[in-house]
């Protein structure tokens, strides 16, 4: 399969050990710069009307977290009108890693701006999907093999993420194969049930009415990129009311600049094959 070459760019040091570095620093600077930009987006959610939301649809990325988050959000900010808070709405805090109710769900949704641009990951409920739709958002899920997930989720928890609620249970477990079998079966807690518990709440978007289910590959495949794009732009435009506009399609090409995420590693996104034993492999086959 062709490949665009977005993993060639020149790597720094956190890219040599497969894992980004600690962030615990960044991660409360972004926050900060989160917060800030809240008294905007207020005010935008005070003065929006259901015009608003009709010519200016926001844009919600969501995904099964280690999935290609960023470089969808980068895609997303780059489409016509789109206007980045800084928000995310998780499923499972990270920091605490306690599931929010639809309740909560549905409440964070209704904060959503018009023409925002947001992350999210979350769960798929009929509730949480027409409260998506009655925003006239566009959903945009990303997706990838759950086995590469896996790897990348292991390797976060456990070398990088020392604010996540898992990093201990992680980094305490021992070598990387046990740390995988943790991931794989979990522990038996409500923060740690097992994969299929985990990842199939997430993954059950896909075939979803209203929901564009984009898949990792696609945006590495030089064939397919080129499509995905042209499809988001033509869905966004509907959902706006207005013609596509195919001079935008080098600017969405553009904005795919994956070293620019703070969880970028650099490494062969196929490296699931030698770095989970064959037994695992064979145990996760079902989820292929």
């Amino acid at each position: 399969m062709a490949r665009i070459d977005i993993f060639s760019a020149p790597l720094m040091s956190r890219a040599a050990y497969g894992a980004p570095a600690p962030q615990t620093s960044a991660a409360l600077l972004r926050k900060a710069s989160a917060l800030a930009r809240q008294v905007p987006r207020s005010f935008a959610c005070l003065r929006a009307t259901d015009r608003s939301y009709a010519s200016h649809p926001p844009i919600v990325v969501n995904s099964l977290p280690k999935s290609g988050t960023h470089l969808m959000m980068q895609i997303a900010e780059a489409l016509p009108g789109a206007v980045q808070y800084g928000s995310f709405i998780a499923q499972r805090p990270s920091w605490a890693n306690w599931h929010r109710d639809q309740a909560q769900i549905t409440a964070r949704i209704a904060k959503i701006a018009p023409g925002e641009v947001l992350g999210a990951h979350l769960h798929r409920t009929d509730a949480t999907a027409q409260a998506l739709q009655s925003l006239n958002a566009l959903h945009l899920f990303i997706y990838r093999d759950p086995r590469a997930v896996l790897v990348s989720e292991v390797q976060y928890l456990s070398l990088s993420a020392r604010w996540n609620a898992l990093h201990k249970r992680f980094a305490e477990a021992g070598d990387f194969a046990t740390q995988v079998d943790l991931a794989i079966d979990g522990d038996g807690s409500a923060a740690l049930p097992d994969i299929g518990a985990r990842y199939g709440p997430y993954l059950a978007w896909r075939g979803t009415p209203n929901v564009m289910a984009i898949r990792y590959d696609e945006l590495l495949c030089t064939q397919q990129r080129r499509g995905v794009l042209k499809a988001i732009l033509h869905r966004h435009a509907e959902l706006a009311g207005r013609s596509p506009d195919p001079s935008l399609l080098p600017q969405l090409q553009a904005a795919i600049r994956p070293w620019a995420s703070h969880t970028y590693t650099g490494r062969d996104p196929e490296r699931w094959r030698h770095k989970l034993t064959p037994a695992q492999q064979r145990r996760l086959a079902w989820m292929a």
